[in-house]
């Protein structure tokens, strides 16, 4: 179950999948998702490897806005 407003990590591989497989050539490798207000929900990875962003990451990326 998710909080009120945000996503569980298969709905932010789908968002990446949807994105890779709508671009011609793209690969999901070369994906990442942002939400609304800037935190990084996962990040490219290799392919076949969705990495979702860690606590730790998300802080990092809004401490450096």
């Amino acid at each position: 179950m998710t909080l009120q407003g945000s996503l569980e990590k298969e709905q932010v591989a789908a968002i990446q999948h949807l994105v890779a497989s709508s671009v011609p050539g793209m690969k999901i490798a070369n994906v990442s998702v942002i939400d609304d207000k800037g935190h990084l929900l996962a990040r490219g990875g290799s392919e076949g490897e969705l990495t979702t962003a860690s606590a730790d990451e998300m802080r990092r990326s809004l401490e450096l806005r």
